[in-house]
């Protein structure tokens, strides 16, 4: 049963709209990474990246990095506190967000980076 719903999921991730949901998704948080990272920090803009669904904030130490983990979790945002350094802030969103949800993840992004420049 389980072989049966693994390739279930497999088969509706390559025929489904899940792929360019993702993409959607990813694209929109880090032009808002992005944009919101150029206010708070135009010295020094940390790197926004990712592909698909992702968006990957590298900042330049593990000060800052921890600054905005620890805001986002406060704005009740899942993230991965990561890299070799733990320079790297990392959101994953669900391909299953509905647009209300989006919009909530992207408020709750803001209000988290907006909170990690003022520290």
């Amino acid at each position: 049963l389980a072989t049966a719903v693994a390739l279930e999921v497999l088969s509706q991730l390559e025929s489904g709209p899940w792929m360019q949901r993702g993409a959607k998704l990813g694209e929109g948080l880090r032009r808002l990474a992005t944009d919101a990272l150029a206010v708070g920090y135009p010295e020094r803009i940390p790197k926004v990246e990712g592909t698909g669904a992702s968006c990957a904030i590298e900042f330049h130490d593990a000060r800052r990095a921890l600054l905005c983990a620890q805001a986002c979790l406060k704005q009740r945002l899942l993230v991965h506190y990561t890299g070799p350094n733990l320079t790297r802030v990392v959101l994953l969103p669900a391909l299953t967000m509905s647009h209300s949800e989006e919009l909530d993840a992207h408020d709750r992004l803001q209000r988290a980076l907006t909170y990690s420049f003022d520290v």
